[in-house]
Formats: structure tokens, sequence, C-alpha cells
């Protein structure tokens, strides 16, 4: 599911996870919903090596990283950041890792 700045997480189911990325366009951001731990791990590792997801220049342009992480839901739009990327945590600041996503 593609998703623009000004959405929020969607609803989801408790224990269940996702693997969250910005596009390398830098317009919309994916939200994949994964069966399992184990799938979201996968999902999150593809995504390290995908041309279409967002890199990000960290530690003085040395290094580039991807923009990738991963949401545990609590319950219904209640998710939380399991693991990220440094790419993701230069990149996103930090109320993309806690909901409500759009506090303000």
């Amino acid at each position: 599911m593609f998703l623009t700045e000004n959405d929020d997480y969607p609803e989801g189911i408790p224990g269940q996870f996702a693997v969250c990325f910005w596009l390398a366009s830098a317009t919309a951001w994916s939200f994949e919903i994964a069966k399992d731990r184990a799938a979201a791990d996968e999902t999150f590792q593809m995504a390290l090596h995908d041309p279409g997801v967002l890199s990000v220049p960290i530690d003085g342009g040395a290094h580039k990283r991807w923009v990738v992480w991963m949401m545990r839901c609590e319950g219904g739009t209640t998710w939380q950041c399991i693991k990220r990327t440094k790419g993701a945590a230069e990149a996103l600041d930090e109320s993309w890792f806690s909901t409500p996503l759009h506090s303000n």
C-alpha cells in the first residue's frame, strides 16, 4: 500500500508486523503488512537492496542508507517501531516512529 506524507498508519491487528519505506521519488511511502516477524525481516532486508527505495547520505555523506523501518501493531492505528535503519533515523522526524503519526 502506498501512502502520501500526510497519511497516518492504517488500522492493524495487535501483533501484526509491517515494513515501511520511502520511495526514491520521495513523494510516497510504502506500508507493507507481513504475515509474521520472519516475513517482515525478509521484506526489510529486500528493501535495503531495492533501487526504488530512498537512500540518504549519512556520516557527512560518506555513506548512504535506505529509509526503511519496521512496525508492530499494538491495536487499531497504534503502531510501535521495532527496527529502523540509520537512514530512516536521519531522514525522518522522530514522530514517524510512534503513533499517532501526525499529532500536530
